[in-house]
């Protein structure tokens, strides 16, 4: 049993991380599974399901779940298998029409733009490299002391 307040506080986190880390690995093994069924049976839609796994994978080393070298380890083994089965994992283009409204949609704001004044810099300040003169010290006052004669 844990002694003091921090180390409860941290048993509580570790468990908390570890329960998020069980269901990101739960989740990578499912789409690594789905991906070398669809390999298996040469469905048209493995390459996505290739591509989607190591995306994953991918996300689980930048969270820091997976060491970097476990992910590379299971990335070359989905490939291997994706390519002994020839299966194009290449990402698809998108369609022309879609590629032909975004430029349509693009020239549109470029005119848009075009037509408001572009916005003043503000004027630039300043170099202020010269130092300003020490004040000058004033000399301390002179006391004069009375002298007593005897």
């Amino acid at each position: 049993m844990a002694n003091t307040k921090a180390s409860k506080k941290a048993i509580i986190t570790s468990e908390r991380n570890r329960k998020r880390n069980v269901h990101y690995k739960s989740t990578m093994k499912t789409a690594v599974k789905s991906a070398l069924v669809a390999i298996e049976e040469k469905s048209e839609n493995a390459g996505e399901l290739v591509r989607k796994a190591a995306q994953y994978i991918d996300k689980l080393v930048s969270k820091g779940i997976l060491h970097k070298k476990t992910a590379g380890n299971k990335k070359s083994r989905l490939m291997s298998n994706a390519s002994k089965a020839k299966v194009n994992i290449a990402a698809k283009k998108a369609a022309p029409k879609k590629a032909a409204a975004a430029t349509a949609e693009k020239k549109e704001t470029k005119t848009t733009a075009a037509k408001k004044p572009a916005a003043k810099k503000p004027a630039a300040k300043k170099a202020t490299t010269a130092k300003k003169p020490a004040a000058k010290k004033t000399p301390a006052k002179k006391t004069t002391v009375a002298k007593t004669e005897k």
